[in-house]
């Protein structure tokens, strides 16, 4: 019987065993976020605005590099449904070897000029100095970012996303009570405010990248994980293959170089809606890093159901099956609108509440009321959108994805949300409508890629 025949029951049971650990995962990363949001915004809202900025400009830089798991996502998942044992752990090897070779260098570039960066998103002196120090430390973590973001590609592919969930787990508590602990000074540690954050995150990062070496030498020997020799069978010698693969240096840079293109365009663009933010003023910047904070918690189900989604649809394309492909696509945004859609509504109904969790500046509460209560639009639109940009991916339409993606954010939100607060005053309201706009737009041209099908004449080319 193949998958289309399957029951619906059966279908989302198929998805939530996959997506489950990974939406798990992916929650407790972010509630990381939100714990460090809430420790750093009791020091007030400068503090709250430093780390905000801080952290975007660190994502953005290091965006492309982390995309790299989507190449390693999308290969491996398409070996994995061919069947094809010996090469499953040599896309993990390629992107481990590209991660490290290019994340170093950005390390070194941010500990060397990220003040002068940041002097450009914001002229608030104080945000500056803060943004700095948090920076410094934490370009020590970039390298561990994107290394683990590879492990979560390979696991993901080879329906293991629960040693993904595990260990995130792990990371966020070392972070959480690391953090704690050295912002606030508890016992005999030094208050380091806004830099004991950022060593608690870089530490918590680097815990995972070597639980997951841990992890693969334990259970993924027979993939021959980090060796170049592939176990045949007890009593006979291993056979030696090439660590990285035929091809795969090829087959993942094809992915990811256009995903991290995109993503690359999509991270600035965020750091540039900081700085269009910033022309507003400081309580503007710090609502919109509470804001954009929650929003990422909210849309997690939905990008956690892409990501399964792209190892559903690369795993039938190695089965050469383009009719299970566009059948796992179609089923995973059912689930996505029903899990992101009842977020939205939690958030509309709740908005005072959970802003008060973050910050207790009445100035901040006030301004970010309305911008996250519009939040519901930007779910609906992203539970199709970010469900079938990842479906695109491994049916060979990583470029055609990159293209509306940057086309949508830069030709269309960016400009407009800039000439508007520069020349007709626009405060963080209006910024924030033009943002869920450009997110709604954005989701309605992925669908029409999906649904019109032209992907199938190159989806089985490898």
């Amino acid at each position: 019987m193949t998958q289309p025949d399957r029951s619906a029951s059966e279908k989302r049971r198929t998805i939530m065993t996959l997506a489950g650990p990974i939406v798990l995962g992916m929650l407790s990363q972010n509630v990381m976020n939100l714990a460090d949001t809430a420790m750093v915004g009791q020091l007030g809202e400068t503090a709250l605005a430093a780390v905000g900025m801080s952290g975007f400009l660190l994502f953005a830089l290091s965006a492309a590099l982390t995309q790299l798991s989507t190449g390693v996502q999308s290969t491996t998942a398409k070996l994995y449904g061919a069947k094809e044992w010996r090469q499953i752990a040599r896309p993990l090897h390629v992107g481990l070897t590209l991660g490290l070779l290019g994340s170093i260098p950005i390390a070194c570039f941010v500990m060397w000029k990220a003040d002068i960066v940041l002097s450009f998103m914001i002229d608030d002196g104080a945000v500056q100095k803060l943004g700095g120090a948090y920076i410094q430390i934490r370009a020590w973590a970039i390298p561990a970012v994107v290394l683990n973001f590879c492990f979560r590609g390979y696991w993901n592919a080879i329906n293991l996303s629960h040693f993904y969930m595990r260990t995130l787990i792990t990371m966020h508590v070392v972070n959480i009570v690391v953090s704690s602990v050295l912002i606030f000074g508890i016992g005999p540690f030094p208050k380091l405010g806004v830099e004991g954050a950022a060593l608690g995150t870089t530490l918590s990062l680097w815990v995972g990248v070597f639980s997951y070496i841990a992890l693969g030498l334990r259970h993924t020997q027979h993939y021959a994980f980090l060796t170049k020799k592939f176990p045949i069978s007890p009593g006979k010698a291993p056979l030696e293959i090439s660590f990285w693969g035929e091809g795969n240096f090829r087959n993942v840079l094809v992915t990811s170089i256009p995903s991290g293109i995109q993503q690359s365009f999509f991270a600035f663009g965020l750091s540039t809606l900081f700085m269009i933010i910033g022309m507003v003023g400081t309580t503007e910047v710090a609502s919109a890093q509470v804001v954009i904070n929650i929003m990422l918690v909210s849309i997690l189900p939905g990008i956690a159901l892409g990501i399964a989604g792209m190892s559903l649809v690369g795993q039938s394309i190695g089965r050469q099956n383009l009719d299970e492909a566009y059948m796992w696509g179609n089923e995973v945004v059912k689930v996505s609108l029903m899990a992101l859609l009842g977020v939205g509504v939690l958030i509309v109904l709740g908005a005072p509440f959970i802003l008060r969790i973050f910050t207790q500046e009445e100035s901040v509460l006030e301004t970010a009321l309305l911008p996250l209560r519009l939040t519901l639009f930007v779910l609906a639109g992203d539970a199709i959108g970010v469900v079938l940009l990842s479906a695109l991916i491994p049916v060979g339409f990583q470029t055609h994805v990159a293209i509306a993606s940057i086309l949508t954010q830069w030709a269309l939100a960016i400009p407009i949300q800039y000439v508007g607060v520069k020349t007709f005053g626009w405060g963080l309201n209006e910024v924030w409508v033009t943002q869920i706009i450009y997110r709604l737009v954005s989701a309605s041209i992925m669908a029409m890629l999906w649904h019109g099908q032209r992907w199938r004449a190159s989806a089985l080319q490898r």
